[in-house]
């Protein structure tokens, strides 16, 4: 069995959409190392962006969460949000809108993979497509 891609998340992350303004349309997010554990090592190398994003993003958005009745999938989102933040904590308004709408409207800009990228710059850019989904970026 596979799992609802809508439920790989921090938890403490499923309320930051009601922290923003309500008229906000844009979000843009970067991904940016802040360290290594690895001695002498100052840089790390960009990589597997492109398969998270057919793996994750495209397949498992598609066929775990598009493709599933809506009912199914908020019945399934809501039970385990209930069960791990506390019934009637989270709005579930905006992943209902995101199964209505079909597919994720985002849009990632990242350095090429195999790039060495030093400690401190972003890898990649996220941001949403969509003025009504500002919220799903981070």
């Amino acid at each position: 069995m596979r799992s609802n891609p809508i439920l790989l998340l921090d938890y403490y992350k499923t309320t930051h959409h009601e922290q923003y303004p309500k008229d906000i349309t844009k979000i843009v997010s970067y991904y940016t190392p802040r360290m290594t554990r690895l001695q002498d090592e100052d840089s790390l190398v960009m990589f597997g962006l492109q398969g998270f994003i057919k793996e994750y993003l495209l397949a498992s958005f598609r066929d775990d969460f598009f493709l599933r009745p809506k009912e199914e999938v908020l019945s399934e989102y809501k039970r385990i949000i209930d069960n791990t933040l506390g019934k009637g904590i989270v709005n579930y308004d905006k992943i209902e809108a995101l199964h209505d709408l079909g597919y994720l409207p985002i849009e990632i800009k990242s350095l090429p993979e195999g790039t060495r990228v030093p400690i401190g710059v972003p890898m990649f850019e996220i941001s949403n497509t969509h003025r009504d989904f500002a919220w799903l970026v981070n």
